[in-house]
């Protein structure tokens, strides 16, 4: 090649190329993280306004999320009839992989023992409560589908997929629009509880540090809450963190602690079994479980 052929490209269209090239890929890098990556928490806006007690769980972060998946997948399998995992069958269904794609739980308790679960991930916003109603099909099971494929009834239980790609079970159908956000969250948390007082709301916050740290807000010396059925002994498992073993009322809890790793994991364990023991029954779907 010579002199004259190597100047018929200028610098100046070589310097343009290189700078259209580095905006289209960060475009597209930015589409990517908007479409498949970044997510706001949004699970709590569909609860029931009146709830007694709710629990919130971020699983964004390894540390949350295998003691999450362990814990609280376990009760998608209430009830099922076939021989397939109900996760496994879930996805071949709806092509939503809740292992992959879920980012938060909330649950809420109301009065009567009514309660709504609802899960937040990238989740697809279409054929979801068809799909559902075609896995309980194949167990055998009644279902019935609302004619706007809102939700499907099974059981005494209500799926439903709502506009912004939350998954929501519940023990009463919806009567339109969403619920009234319980709180304001920070970003990063990785576990909220709280439940009604006369005085307030009291909540117990853990966030996904090193150390685990904890505190209590709301309405001071509040008592246990009956939801969680009778409080533990002072110090005894990660729930017996939160009592108070000074001076005091029995189960008035502490403001502030420390759970370390372990005891995050056995906190999220002990949630799963005291709220399952009541919501258990309606993640089954044969009549006879309420």
């Amino acid at each position: 090649m010579t002199d004259r052929e190597r100047s018929a490209v200028s610098p100046r269209a070589v310097f343009a190329f290189l700078v259209g090239s580095l905006i289209l890929s960060f475009g597209f890098g930015y589409f990517v993280y908007v479409r498949f990556i970044r997510y706001e928490p949004r699970a709590e806006a569909f609860l029931p306004a009146d709830a007694e007690l709710f629990a919130s769980i971020d699983v964004e972060q390894g540390v949350v999320y295998e003691p999450f998946r362990r814990h609280f997948f376990e009760l998608l399998e209430a009830g099922r009839m076939g021989p397939e995992s109900r996760l496994k069958h879930f996805e071949r269904k709806t092509t939503i992989e809740l292992g992959v794609d879920t980012r938060e739980l909330a649950l809420a308790f109301g009065p009567d023992h009514t309660f709504t679960v609802s899960i937040g991930g990238l989740f697809r916003q279409d054929g979801v409560v068809r799909g559902t109603a075609r896995m309980f099909e194949e167990e055998g099971l009644v279902v019935d589908v609302a004619p706007d494929e809102r939700f499907v009834q099974v059981g005494r239980a209500f799926y439903f997929s709502a506009p912004e790609g939350v998954l929501l079970l519940t023990a009463n159908e919806p009567r339109g629009g969403k619920g009234t956000r319980p709180v304001e969250r920070t970003r990063g948390l990785a576990l909220l509880l709280c439940w009604r007082e006369d005085a307030g709301r009291s909540c117990l916050e853990v966030e996904t540090r090193d150390d685990f740290p904890f505190r209590l807000q709301g309405s001071p010396g509040a008592s246990w809450p009956s939801k969680l059925g009778p409080a533990p002994e002072p110090g005894a498992g990660p729930l017996g963190l939160l009592i108070d073993d000074g001076a005091g009322s029995a189960g008035r809890l502490r403001s502030e602690g420390t759970l370390g790793r372990d005891g995050f994991d056995a906190l999220l364990g002990s949630l799963a079994h005291s709220l399952a023991v009541q919501a258990k029954s309606g993640f089954d779907p044969r009549p006879s479980a309420r």
